[in-house]
């Protein structure tokens, strides 16, 4: 099944947390520099993602009987238990912010690290507002 997936901005606030910066950086004129990237940054990966995603429903039974499977986790355990049915969700932003993400790793390496954390906000996001067609 497809779904429609979609993101129109960028946490900033949760890029400032992945990067461990604090949270009144905007204001900070020590990183206004820094920061003034992260938000280059994340206009230019809003213009060029492309999110896309699919997925799969199946019974608890069916997932369960999927080789290799593995209890990754104590929380997964109780999820399990608690349903019926999985929805297993896969999705993407796109080959081009992969292509910048490469680009920015041979050209500035702190770009990337921005970069790359702006696009897994963006994913992050992707998979929470992601509809079912």
């Amino acid at each position: 099944m497809s779904l429609t997936a979609h993101v129109e901005k960028n946490n900033l606030r949760d890029v400032l947390r992945y990067l461990k910066l604090p949270k009144d950086a905007f204001e900070r004129e020590d990183l206004k520099e820094t920061c003034d990237r992260i938000k280059e940054l994340s206009e230019y990966a809003l213009k060029i993602v492309k999110p896309k995603a699919v997925s799969i429903r199946m019974s608890k039974s069916e997932f369960l009987s999927i080789e290799p499977y593995a209890k990754v986790s104590k929380n997964l355990e109780w999820l399990l238990s608690k349903s019926e049915e999985i929805v297993l969700v896969a999705l993407t932003l796109g080959l081009e912010s992969e292509r910048a993400l490469n680009r920015f790793s041979k050209e500035n390496m702190a770009d990337a690290v921005i970069f790359d954390v702006v696009i897994s906000d963006l994913a992050e996001q992707t998979g929470e507002n992601y509809q079912e067609d």
